[in-house]
């Protein structure tokens, strides 16, 4: 291991002169803000629920009205979802489905999921009531496929008893019958 031979106050001079400034140099300057002013968040870009909505969420949980506007945006626009499309050409048939994506950005304990939470329930309380509507329907086009099943077994059984007993004009009947049952059955 080698020793630093210098004297001890030559050694000071040494890293004195590394962190001076060069003459004829200026102070440096302070880099620009690469980020552009945003627009403060206003409740009345929205329609008026949403906008109370998130200016309720914002009192409560005392976050940037930001957060949950822009988690209100995107859950209304999953509950939309293909349901609305934009058509760039006017004489063309292309058409855009838009997905709307959203995220809060902010310093840790800035309440953002708290924020973001309400919307959520929202959705879900919409998917909910929806599913519970649809159960009636869903349990009523179960049904009725079990009854299209068992009718076109019953039309397939009744045409093979015709031809065997050698009616071909009923067999004909009875099939055209089994198209239409086929045709409208779910």
């Amino acid at each position: 291991m080698e020793s630093d031979t210098r004297p001890p106050n030559e050694s000071a001079e040494v890293e004195s002169e590394a962190n001076a400034v060069p003459d004829g140099w200026d102070d440096p300057a302070m880099l620009p803000d690469p980020l552009l002013p945003v627009m403060p968040y206003e409740s009345d870009l929205l329609p008026s629920a949403i906008g109370d909505a998130v200016n309720d969420i914002a009192d409560r949980m005392q976050c940037p009205p930001d957060f949950p506007a822009a988690s209100m945006l995107v859950a209304l626009a999953a509950v939309v979802g293909c349901r609305i499309g934009v058509r760039p050409k006017r004489y063309d048939d292309w058409l855009v489905i838009p997905n709307l994506w959203g995220c809060a950005v902010g310093r840790p304990s800035l309440k953002k999921s708290p924020a973001i939470s309400p919307a959520e329930k929202r959705v879900r309380a919409i998917e909910s009531r929806e599913r519970q509507r649809l159960s009636a329907e869903v349990e009523s086009f179960e049904v009725d496929h079990v009854l299209g099943q068992a009718s076109i077994k019953a039309i397939k059984s009744k045409i093979v008893k015709s031809v065997k007993a050698g009616n071909p004009e009923e067999a004909r009947s009875l099939a055209l019958d089994l198209i239409a049952v086929e045709g409208s059955s779910p």
